[in-house]
């Protein structure tokens, strides 16, 4: 929903709703994207990398009601990328180290079990033209 990011003039927030795709075969279960960039340009820079963006990944079930839970970000991450693979779009999965770990490999559920944890850590890559 939020970012707090620096992107070197200062610190700002971003929001994005997302996109949400039906998972085939579930009903009110949905891969969600968001996808972060600074208003003023829709990119982040850096001489490394070029332009880019951050986006986060997740799996919402049965959102709006009583039986809601969120997570499973690394199965979400695994069906973009395979998503953007699959559009013709390079891809490299799991190589730069963010250092926000949680409950790899086996996950947890936290808050009631409304939300499970499940992240290795690693940011998978998508270049677009």
């Amino acid at each position: 929903m939020y970012l707090r990011a620096n992107d070197g003039s200062g610190w700002f927030w971003d929001s994005d709703p997302g996109r949400k795709l039906l998972i085939p075969g579930y009903i009110n279960w949905f891969h969600h994207i968001r996808v972060y960039a600074p208003a003023s340009t829709d990119y982040f820079y850096s001489t490394a990398w070029g332009r880019y963006v951050l986006a986060t990944t997740h799996i919402d079930r049965n959102e709006g009601t009583s039986q809601e839970q969120f997570g499973w970000s690394e199965t979400a991450e695994e069906y973009f990328a395979a998503l953007f693979r699959n559009q013709g779009y390079s891809v490299t999965e799991d190589t730069f180290w963010m250092a926000n770990n949680d409950s790899w490999p086996s996950g947890r559920w936290g808050e009631g079990n409304r939300n499970f944890y499940l992240s290795n850590g690693y940011a998978t890559i998508v270049v677009l033209p």
